[in-house]
């Protein structure tokens, strides 16, 4: 019965994209209908939530392979199969994020150099944006055609690390 349920089209590629991603932006939208936006702290909850959103997928993607190798079964080779899909439903909370914190920088400048700006957080975040959303552009065939094989695993495997 599970492998059947892994195999149906509603739980692969694009089709589990949309069924996760949907939902996830959904309930950002939501908390920020509840949340006072106008204040620092209220977006700064916000960076907090599309973070706790998005980490899940980062881990099922960078679980899929070790998984596989030590656990071989019906879960395992679909969580392989849907490996980019994980990595895209984590970039899509990532999107979110990088929202807010455009929003913290943008309306709420004193705050954010006053009590957030931390230099080696900037240096950190921007690297870690710059391989995401490398990472995401050349997760797609148009992307990945612009590297050779090796450049685009390296790429992937520093990027995950």
């Amino acid at each position: 019965m599970l492998t059947d349920l892994l195999k149906s089209k509603a739980l692969t590629g694009w089709n589990l994209f949309w069924l996760i991603a949907a939902p996830l932006s959904l309930a950002i939208i939501l908390r920020m209908s509840q949340v006072d936006l106008a204040s620092p702290e209220g977006v700064s909850s916000m960076i907090q939530l599309s973070v706790r959103c998005a980490i899940p997928w980062l881990f099922l993607a960078f679980a899929a392979s070790s998984l596989q190798a030590v656990r071989p079964g019906a879960f395992s080779r679909w969580l392989l199969r849907n490996r980019k899909i994980m990595g895209l439903c984590f970039a899509a909370g990532m999107a979110w994020q990088l929202t807010f914190i455009l929003w913290l920088v943008g309306i709420h400048t004193d705050y954010y150099v006053n009590d957030v700006y931390v230099l080696s957080d900037v240096v950190e975040g921007t690297v870690g944006y710059a391989f995401l959303i490398s990472m995401t552009f050349t997760s797609f065939k148009f992307g990945r055609n612009l590297l050779k094989p090796k450049s685009w695993r390296l790429l992937h495997k520093c990027g995950i690390y």
